[in-house]
């Protein structure tokens, strides 16, 4: 517990690796830590703010990391080359590096978190399997060939909130299947309406019956801004279908 780095290419190239445990006290996991050894899972812990330049790349069998809260920033080519088929990044997270998880040939679902500014170029290139990606209206900045070939091969979906920055992005570098939608807080289940199931589902949420999963899902139903998402929230949206006020802002 005392180790608080992992130095450049400390388990380099070994295959045989398969599992790691990392300390609680980690700070920093330096470039190539681990790059094309034979990690099959991995979790982050709180302590780690920064994965640098190519910590995780190539490594072939990876194909689950589970993130604490303490990741602000995933370097350029992380996970390039991973095995990942789902990936939730952490709350908190601000930039995805270039190529940070280019060429992960499985992966077909990303979340990604409203803390989210900056992604770089081709962040997402060549992730062929990656059909549907919700792009946050807190992104401010995307590189080149983010999404290419997928994009412009109408192999993935785009959804953004109109005149957010990365529907912008997208119409200018010609993602061909774009769909720009209005925010609608209240909407829990996304099907573009606030009603009486949006304060069903919240309801549900809170006694373990349904699961609001997504960033997205989760900043809609939040209609009070605190944070938190509780039957105070079900109870507004059912006010506002009784008029009682016109907006949640």
């Amino acid at each position: 517990d005392s180790l608080n780095a992992l130095s450049y290419c400390a388990f380099f190239n070994n295959s045989s690796l398969k599992n790691v445990v990392f300390p609680k006290n980690l700070k920093t996991i330096y470039e190539s830590a681990f790059s094309e050894s034979g990690l099959e899972s991995i979790e982050i812990p709180l302590s780690v703010a920064k994965i640098a330049s190519s910590a995780f790349k190539d490594c072939s069998a990876l194909s689950q990391i589970t993130f604490d809260k303490g990741v602000k920033e995933i370097s350029d080519y992380a996970f390039y080359g991973c095995a990942l088929e789902k990936l939730v990044l952490p709350p908190k997270l601000e930039t995805l590096g270039e190529y940070a998880f280019s060429s992960c040939s499985a992966l077909s679902e990303v979340d990604i978190p409203l803390s989210l500014t900056t992604i770089g170029a081709s962040c997402f290139k060549n992730d062929t399997e990656l059909k549907n990606l919700f792009i946050p209206d807190t992104v401010a900045s995307i590189g080149a060939n983010c999404l290419a070939p997928m994009s412009y091969n109408k192999t993935i979906k785009v959804t953004c909130y109109k005149d957010s920055y990365a529907a912008g992005y997208c119409f200018d570098n010609m993602v061909l299947d774009l769909d720009e939608v209005d925010k609608k807080i209240g909407d829990v289940n996304v099907d573009g309406e606030v009603d009486i199931l949006d304060a069903s589902l919240i309801q549900r949420y809170k006694i373990d019956d349904y699961d609001i999963e997504t960033y997205r899902e989760k900043e809609l139903a939040d209609v009070n801004f605190d944070g938190l998402i509780t039957v105070r929230d079900a109870t507004l949206i059912q006010m506002y279908l009784a008029r009682y006020f016109d907006s949640f802002n």
